[in-house]
């Protein structure tokens, strides 16, 4: 289908924009339209970027964009095990992001998949150890270290 190949072409344009360093209120403009034109809004591809717009955006301390891509139907778990957007944002101590996140459904019990270590390893702050703990993480969840 023709119009299946542009949407999944856009994608690349999309994670190119929320990586940018352009200011947020650009970033934003060209966010939308790039949606409003069909960019796959979870779009995801190995071999160029280990994880989503959204991840790029919540990393990238872009609240607004990462606002707009949760709005605009973006999943919060999705990920390659590698580079998630719930752990980096908690090792940044953003807690705005952090809240956004969870608040759209980011699963608090995710495993960083290379050392398996669960988001508490990175918990810096009692205001994002608090936040967790009321979305139910487990304070005695293992990681592959114990």
């Amino acid at each position: 289908m023709p119009g299946s190949s542009r949407t999944h072409n856009l994608g690349p344009a999309l994670i190119q924009t929320v990586r940018s360093e352009e200011p947020e209120t650009s970033q934003i403009e060209i966010i939308q339209a790039l949606v409003s034109k069909g960019a796959a809004i979870n779009y995801f591809e190995p071999r160029l970027t280990n994880s989503t717009p959204l991840a790029f955006a919540a990393i990238g301390n872009r609240i607004e964009s990462m606002r707009f891509l949760l709005a605009s139907g973006a999943g919060p778990n999705l990920h390659d095990g590698e580079f998630i957007a719930l752990i980096a944002t908690i090792r940044s101590k953003n807690m705005d992001i952090a809240r956004a996140l969870v608040d759209a459904g980011a699963d608090v019990h995710v495993l960083e998949f290379k050392r398996l270590y669960t988001i508490l390893v990175f918990c810096g702050t009692a205001e994002l150890l608090r936040l967790l703990l009321e979305r139910g993480i487990d304070p005695n969840l293992e990681d592959r270290d114990g």
